[in-house]
């Protein structure tokens, strides 16, 4: 007993350590986030424009790219806070035909919660539907957990890259891979970078392919034998 109270309290501890240390990173992050962000908005216009200036390509081609990138991140959010609200909306739903209680309450924080990635809106429907189920609410449970695997989550995987695809006019497929892409090499950032490295490497095919194509006209052909 001494010996498992032991492991206990050191388990314990750790836990509490990593807790504490967690809580002190985010409030550090946020407080970066902050001051980062009042210098963007103060500043962003002005310093954008320096550094396009400085980039050795042709205005047109510039502001095409730079319209590509604010197109797609402007998709980006806008897909992800539309998914997340029909997310919650259909848990609400589903959590109200179940007769649970504070459904709305529970579908605006289902809401919330979809805006993380890898947390996702099963972290709310699915915990509440196992405890509806070894509350002896039986059908109540299985519903909910076959509403939210089935319909709730389910939409994150079908109406996101349909949203973003269609504002961003960029191929599904591509959109669907870059972010798989993006999500693997760098974690959650990658929802925005995904998205941002495919509409810029479209953006930098056609103007190659215009370049190519404005090459070809000026050169003369050569005869073949």
């Amino acid at each position: 007993i001494l010996s498992t109270a032991e492991v206990l309290g050191r388990k314990v501890s750790s836990l509490g350590a990593a807790v504490v240390k967690n809580v002190f990173l985010l409030a550090f992050q946020t407080l970066i986030m902050i001051f980062t962000l009042y210098f963007i908005f103060r500043d962003g216009i002005r310093l954008s424009e320096r550094v396009v200036s400085l980039i050795p390509m042709e205005t047109a081609y510039k502001t095409h790219i730079l319209g590509r990138l604010n197109q797609t991140l402007t998709a980006v959010v806008r897909g992800m806070f539309v998914t997340a609200s029909v997310q919650g909306l259909l848990a609400g739903i589903g959590f109200a035909v179940a007769g649970v209680r504070f459904s709305v309450v529970l579908g605006f924080a289902t809401a919330f919660m979809a805006l993380i990635p890898f947390v996702g809106a099963a972290s709310l429907w699915l915990p509440i539907g196992v405890y509806l189920f070894l509350k002896g609410w039986v059908v109540q449970g299985i519903g909910v957990l076959l509403w939210g695997g089935l319909v709730v989550s389910m939409v994150d995987n079908f109406l996101r890259p349909f949203i973003i695809g269609e504002k961003a006019k960029l191929p599904i497929v591509f959109l669907f891979f870059g972010t798989l892409g993006g999500l693997q090499a760098y974690g959650p950032i990658g929802l925005l970078v995904g998205p941002l490295t495919v509409a810029s490497v479209l953006a930098f095919a056609k103007i190659y392919g215009e370049q190519l194509a404005r090459t070809e006209r000026k050169s003369p052909h050569e005869p073949t034998e």
